[in-house]
């Protein structure tokens, strides 16, 4: 019997901000449940650069919640991202 293939994309994220953010995936537990609440995949400091350009591998399919939250307070800004993926190899 063959099992379910699990689809993996590697996501990349490029952002532009001010101040000084983290970018955390988290799994998305259900309408009920904060963004927060799930499982974190990654936690990416931007380490107050201007802009940078990350890259997530091997994320499952599924649905997920980016929180992009101040380093420290005192830190908040504005960020913009631009988010896109293709599937792993």
């Amino acid at each position: 019997m063959l099992g379910v293939p699990i689809h993996l994309a590697d996501l990349f994220i490029e952002w532009a901000q001010i101040g000084n953010h983290d970018f955390e995936l988290f799994t998305d537990e259900g309408p009920l449940f904060a963004c927060d609440v799930g499982t974190s995949l990654a936690c990416v400091p931007t380490a107050a650069q201007r802009n940078g350009t990350v890259t997530l591998p091997r994320v499952p399919a599924g649905r997920y919640h980016l929180v992009v939250k101040a380093d420290a307070a005192g830190s908040e800004g504005a960020a913009i991202l631009q988010i896109s993926g293709t599937l792993s190899p």
